[in-house]
């Protein structure tokens, strides 16, 4: 099936790392769905080109937000503004991520520390935050967006896994507490996608650590396609799962292929 242009019409999605990469994308493809989105990033004028690309599309931004997901205070602040501002947020993706390799004796503690802060903490305080109006509306969807990674353990990854499996685990034990809320949380793995995160995963210093070419990746539209399906209804019944990008049902049904 083709996502409808008005399938997501009348939501307001927030989505964090929205200014590049998969966040874009994702963006992009919620408006053409007719969702009004949020973007955020660690300045708000890293936003203004993934806006541009949203109005080109013929979307809405409703606002641009700059923080870093790390910053606890900085994030509820956030929440915070954007439920006065707005009244609402019926879509939450959790897309802000970092990622470096390393093993664990040559990576230092302060580079662990701030990944798992990203990676992890960011997205359970905006949950945390936004998950009372949510609950209040028994209506909301939370994208959090996780890796293979998280159960593909290989030499280098040490820190990246945990956090990521970190996210997954968070998720699953909130999808457990949000039965009969009205409110649904998915994981999402995009798979090795050709973006920022990847180049600094493939550095020059880290490379000798990659198993798979930079080459191999796929553009970031493809996995923004599955995000945004995963927002709307039709995917409702996908709550509480780990969607993994892959040639099955889950493209199929998105519209990837078929």
């Amino acid at each position: 099936m083709v996502l409808k242009q008005d399938a997501l019409a009348g939501k307001l999605a927030v989505i964090t790392g929205g200014s590049r990469g998969i966040g874009r994308a994702a963006a992009i493809e919620m408006a053409r769905a007719g969702a009004r989105l949020v973007l955020t990033a660690r300045t708000a004028a890293a936003c203004e080109a993934a806006a541009d690309a949203v109005h080109a599309a013929g979307g809405t931004v409703a606002s641009l937000h700059g923080f870093d997901v790390a910053d606890i205070a900085a994030t509820e602040a956030f929440a915070a503004e954007v439920l006065t501002r707005h009244g609402a947020v019926d879509i939450l993706v959790n897309n802000a991520g970092v990622g470096t390799l390393g093993t664990v004796e040559s990576m230092a503690p302060d580079e662990v520390e701030r990944m798992l802060a990203i990676n992890v903490v960011g997205p359970y305080t905006l949950i945390r935050a936004l998950l009372p109006s949510m609950r209040q509306r028994r209506a909301g969807t939370i994208i959090n967006i996780t890796s293979a990674r998280a159960q593909m353990p290989a030499a280098g990854y040490g820190a990246y896994c945990a956090s990521k499996a970190g996210l997954m685990a968070l998720g699953r034990c909130l999808a457990i507490e949000l039965e009969g809320s009205g409110v649904r949380l998915v994981g999402f793995s995009p798979g090795f996608t050709a973006t920022d995160l990847l180049d600094d995963l493939y550095s020059p210093a880290n490379i000798h650590l990659a198993a798979i070419p930079a080459s191999a990746a796929h553009p970031p539209e493809r996995p923004a396609r599955i995000i945004a399906w995963l927002a709307t209804d039709a995917a409702a019944d996908l709550a509480g799962n780990e969607i993994v990008i892959q040639w099955n049902d889950i493209t199929l049904r998105a519209g990837l292929e078929g």
